[in-house]
Order: structure tokens, then sequence, then C-alpha cells
């Protein structure tokens, strides 16, 4: 067999080139497996029964790994997004963190707290003071967090400072990275309530109690603002939809996906229900109208992006789907999670080999995992 062939071929000089070929080969993916294999002993280690579930588990960790450029956390590699994004980076390094590889995380802060996009600056804001949130909930490390105070001190100030339109709300910011359109933004007045909510509590773990009541006090008026304009902007008719944009600028969606805008009110309805803002009956009203409108396939957040050579008019989008199953488990629905859970291993990765990407189609691909060419078409 090719495997004893070697041994031999080792005794035998001139190797044939094929085998010398072999050889390297052997060697490199020998190399590969003991360095990652050294990654994945490094942090938590969990095993459950089901063999796939392990291997999904094991690969996403090191695909992150993989990602990191020096140190920062990119998004993709090899293309266009092939760079830092802030909320997408910041959730990768909050898998970091939760899996026991809080040196990394550390490493990937700064770069996050420094990064900047211009006409998103209130969402940025409102990821960076959660993920310092979220990092000092884990290592409990006061020394970083100090160590980071001028870049939270700015973020901070931002955030209390810039609540000035008639509502005590941002002003206008894009609709999200894609759409360039100015909204009075739920999504990022909910994120940098959630923001400053949390970081008050790391305040006071830092003894800077004064601060923390300060920036609790500005959170509770600044939630009380938010939850009087969703209810200044929501439909009778459809009392589950909380629209995004703000100030009776945005009109429910009858099928979520038939249109772009659709799509990505999807996409951004999910981090509102991540920031915990929404009182009852109101998340569930907006939890049962993302189930009922189509806003779902085996449990993964749906889109509709257009069809290009990579993806197709039906697609799921499950990396948005996160806060939709945290939330899910938060409320104590396992069914509903499960559902998603699994239908992210039947169809949101590479067929056994676990690869996640942002998006995915529903519909057939040829064997390589792309459209096929008679139907690559624009729309």
């Amino acid at each position: 067999n090719r495997d004893s062939a070697l041994v031999l071929a080792i005794a035998t000089k001139p190797l044939p080139a094929d085998l010398v070929l072999d050889l390297n080969y052997a060697t490199q993916r020998a190399a590969c497996v003991a360095q990652w294999q050294q990654l994945l002993d490094r942090g938590m280690q969990v095993t459950v029964p089901e063999a796939r579930v392990n291997h999904a588990a094991r690969h996403l960790l090191i695909q992150n790994h993989t990602l990191i450029k020096g140190d920062r956390m990119h998004y993709s590699a090899g293309n266009q997004y092939d760079q830092l994004y802030e909320a997408e980076g910041s959730d990768a390094m909050l898998a970091m963190l939760a899996w026991g590889y809080p040196a990394d995380a550390r490493r990937l802060t700064a770069p996050l707290l420094d990064f900047t996009r211009k006409g998103l600056e209130f969402h940025q804001a409102g990821h960076k003071l959660q993920l310092l949130a979220h990092l000092h909930a884990f290592t409990h490390d006061e020394a970083f967090l100090r160590e980071m105070r001028p870049r939270w001190a700015k973020e901070i100030q931002l955030i209390v400072n810039s609540r000035t339109n008639a509502e005590g709300l941002f002003p206008r910011e894009q609709y999200c990275g894609d759409i360039a359109t100015p909204v009075f933004s739920l999504n990022s007045n909910a994120k940098a309530w959630r923001a400053l909510h949390d970081f008050s509590a790391t305040l006071t773990a830092l003894g800077e109690r004064d601060e923390a009541l300060r920036l609790a006090k500005v959170a509770g008026e600044f939630k009380q603002n938010i939850l009087a304009a969703i209810a200044k902007s929501t439909r009778a008719a459809q009392p589950g939809f909380v629209p995004i944009a703000l100030s009776g600028e945005e009109e429910p969606y009858d099928v979520i996906t038939a249109t772009k805008m659709g799509s990505y009110w999807n996409l951004m309805a999910n981090y509102v229900l991540g920031s915990g803002i929404l009182p009852e009956p109101r998340e569930r009203g907006l939890l049962e109208y993302l189930q009922q409108h189509g806003g779902l396939a085996l449990g993964m957040t749906r889109s509709r992006p257009g069809v290009s050579f990579w993806t197709g008019p039906h697609s799921a989008n499950p990396l948005y789907g996160t806060r939709y199953v945290l939330t899910l488990l938060r409320r104590d629905e396992p069914d509903r999670a499960l559902v998603s859970f699994y239908g992210m291993l039947a169809q949101g990765f590479t067929r056994d080999t676990f690869i996640a990407g942002e998006g995915s189609s529903l519909t057939p691909l040829d064997a390589r995992g792309r459209r096929p060419v008679a139907h690559s078409t624009t729309g």
C-alpha cells in the first residue's frame, strides 16, 4: 500500500518524484495536524455523543484562528472581505473568549477598538463597549481595561453626548453597512443602550462607582426614549413588526425576503433581539413575526441578496441569526433553538469540512458549491 511504499522509498535512493511529493505532503500534513491540535488543546475541552457536532465545533475554532492576521481578527481570507469588520470581528473574538483563549482575545481587542467606518460610528461604539464588558466578565483583567481607557472613554463620550434628535436618540446613521440610507436607527440606539447598561456594571467592578452610577442613569433614560420611539413607529395592523428605521420611515414586510430591504431588516432585527431592550409582549411579537413571515429556513435567518456566482435567490444567512438563537435560549425555548442548531449542521456548513460563511444557498448548486454557470445572472 502507499504507506509501505513511502517507508520503502525512504531507504531507496534516488526517491521517485511522485514519492518525494507524497513524502513532502505527508510531512507537511502531519505538521499542520500537530499545530491545529495544539491550538485546540489550549482551549476549553468539550465532547458530546454526536461526533458530527464535535467535528463542527473543532473546525470552527480552527477557522477562527486561520482568519487572524497578526493582531487583527479578519472576516474572511483571500477575497474582498479579508479585512476588519466591527460587529463580525467582535463576535468572533467573543467566541474565542468563551472557548478559553483569553490571551488571543486581548491582543485582538485593540484593533477592534481602533477600527472605524464612516457613517456607522454609533453602531461601532455599541459593539466596542459591549466587547470590553464581556472581556472583563470572562477574564476579570482590570489592568487591561485600565490600559484601554482612552479608547473606551471616547466611545462613552460619543454615545452620551450624541443623543440629540427630538426624541433623545442619535441623529441619522446608515441603515447598515450595505444600505447607506440614513435613518434614525433602532439597531444603533439599542446597541448603544445595552453598551452603557453593561459597561456601567464593568465600571462598578473597577471601583469607579460614581461614573458607573452616571452611566446607569443615562442608560435608564436612553431606554425609555428608545421604547417610546418604538411605540410611535409600530403599525397597529402588524404589531409584531419592529422597524429599524424609526419615526415612521419603515413599513412592515409581508414576505420578509421578497425585497432586498426586507432581507436587511431581517438581519438587523437580530441585533435588536440581542440587545434585550424589547419588553413583553413586544419581544414575543417580533419573534413570531420572523417565524411567520418567511424570516427563517430550517431555523436559520433568511436573506435574498440577489443572484450571483456564489449564491442563489433563496439563501440562508446564519451568521446574523446568532442572536435569534441566543434569544430563544434566554427565553427557555430549547426546541426552537435545536431546530436552528441542526439546521446549521444540515445546511449551514459545507459537507464534511464544516466551513461556514455568512450565507449559503437553499437551492441546488454545482459539485463545488457554486451556482451552475448557465444560471449565473444578476438580479
